[in-house]
C-alpha cells in the first residue's frame, strides 16, 4: 500500500480507537460486542487495525462501525476525506494555520477535512510541550464543534474535556468548554448533567469578552426554552440580545 494509503489508513485507526475509548471500551470489550454480532475478530487483529498496521476488511470495519453505533457510510467518508487532506493540508503543525483553515472548511460542511487539519496539530508526543495552554485549548474546542456537528457526541465531551483538564489554560476557553458540555447535554436530553454545566457557567460569564458573553447568555437560554422555563429563557435571551446589539448585530 502506498504512502498516501499508509497514511489515511493509520489516521482512520486513530479514529476507530478513539471512539472506543470515547464509549469506555476496552480492546476486549469491543471485540465481544463484535462476537455477539457474529462476528469474528481477535484482540490482535483489532489492535493492529487502531494502529495502522492491518488493512482494512470491508466486512470486519464494518462490524466494528456498527459496533461503535457508526454508520459505515461515516466510516468511508471519513477515509474520503483522509485521502484528501492527506496531502492538501496546510502546514498543520502551525495551529493558528490549521485552525484558520479548520473554520474554513466546517463553513464549508467539510467537517471531517476540518478534523483532519486539527488533529494533525496534535500529533506527537511533543504536542503539549509545543503548544501554549489555549491554544491548544482552541484546537480542542474546534475539534468539539466539529464531533457535535457530526452528532459524535462523545467524542465532543472527550474534546472539550481536555480543555478543562489542561493546565494553564484561561477563563474563557474553560468557560466555552463547560458550554460545549451542556450543548451537548442538553442535544442528548440529559438535561440534569446540561443544568450542572449551566451552574458553573452562570457566575463567570460577565468577566468574558462581550461576543462569548453574548453567545453564553445565548446558549443559557437555549437551555431554559428547551425545559419550557420561559421567564428564564426570556431573560437569558434578552441579556444576549442587549450583547449582540453592542457588537453591532442587527
Amino acid at each position: 500500500m502506498g504512502e498516501l494509503e499508509g497514511r489515511a489508513r493509520r489516521r482512520l485507526g486513530t479514529y476507530l480507537r478513539r471512539l472506543r475509548q470515547a464509549s469506555g471500551w476496552t480492546l476486549e470489550d469491543l471485540v465481544r460486542i463484535v462476537e455477539r454480532q457474529g462476528g469474528r475478530l481477535s484482540v490482535s487483529t483489532l489492535h493492529r487495525i487502531e494502529c495502522g498496521k492491518s488493512a482494512l476488511p470491508l466486512e470486519t470495519i464494518s462490524l466494528v462501525a456498527r459496533s461503535l453505533g457508526v454508520a459505515l457510510s461515516e466510516i468511508d467518508e471519513r477515509l474520503q476525506a483522509l485521502r484528501g487532506t492527506a496531502v492538501s493540508r496546510p502546514a498543520v503543525r502551525d495551529a493558528e494555520g490549521a485552525l484558520a483553515t479548520a473554520r474554513r472548511l466546517a463553513g464549508e460542511g467539510r467537517f471531517w477535512d476540518a478534523l483532519a487539519c486539527l488533529d494533525a496539530v496534535l500529533e506527537g508526543d511533543d504536542a503539549p510541550a509545543r503548544l501554549d495552554p489555549d491554544v491548544e485549548a482552541r484546537v480542542h474546542l474546534a475539534r468539539s464543534y466539529c464531533h457535535r456537528k457530526l452528532r459524535h457526541y462523545e467524542l465532543s465531551l472527550a474534546a472539550a474535556g481536555r480543555v478543562l483538564r489542561r493546565e494553564g489554560v484561561s477563563e474563557e476557553p474553560v468557560v466555552q468548554a463547560l458550554l460545549l458540555h451542556l450543548e451537548v447535554h442538553a442535544m442528548r436530553g440529559d438535561f440534569l448533567r446540561a443544568r450542572v454545566y449551566a451552574e458553573h457557567c452562570r457566575g463567570r460569564i460577565e468577566g468574558l469578552r462581550t461576543s462569548a458573553r453574548a453567545y453564553g447568555w445565548l446558549t443559557l437560554g437555549i437551555l431554559e426554552f428547551k425545559q419550557e422555563r420561559w421567564g428564564e429563557a426570556l431573560a437569558c435571551f434578552d441579556r444576549a440580545q442587549d450583547l449582540y446589539r453592542e457588537l453591532g448585530a442587527a
